[in-house]
């Protein structure tokens, strides 16, 4: 597929930053987060980027927060990867809903689900 296309595949930019955000305001979250999403179910790369960052700093039991996943990010060198501290800043003074992150959730994982199918049913068309 072409970025064309791609960029056309179902997605909510603003739901996976509203997660990102809400985990990095409410921590505590992270755990319900992640037993429904993967990193793979985030569109925006930089957001899988970012998710997958936040499960490892969790994995390794360490402080969730801007400071501590811009070390990470830092010491992967990816930080730039995902649009660097302007970017990561920038997802911790929006306004965040914490109250709304289930549907945020819920939404990214049935656009994922979607683009897998799509994906799928392009993949058939292709062999067949």
């Amino acid at each position: 597929m072409d970025a064309k296309s791609l960029d056309a595949e179902p997605h909510s930019r603003e739901s996976e930053r509203a997660v990102l955000a809400a985990v990095l305001v409410s921590p505590g979250e992270l755990p319900a987060v992640s037993a429904r999403l993967t990193a793979e179910d985030f569109f925006i790369e930089p957001h899988r980027v970012l998710f997958k960052a936040m499960i490892e700093l969790q994995a390794a039991s360490s402080e969730i927060g801007q400071r501590t996943l811009q070390a990470k990010l830092e010491h992967d060198r990816l930080l730039d990867d995902v649009g660097g501290t302007a970017y990561l800043g920038g997802l911790t003074i929006e306004p965040t809903d914490v109250a709304r992150l289930r549907t945020h959730v819920e939404l990214i994982k049935e656009r994922a689900v979607r683009r897998r199918l799509i994906r799928t049913c392009a993949q058939i068309r292709r062999c067949g």
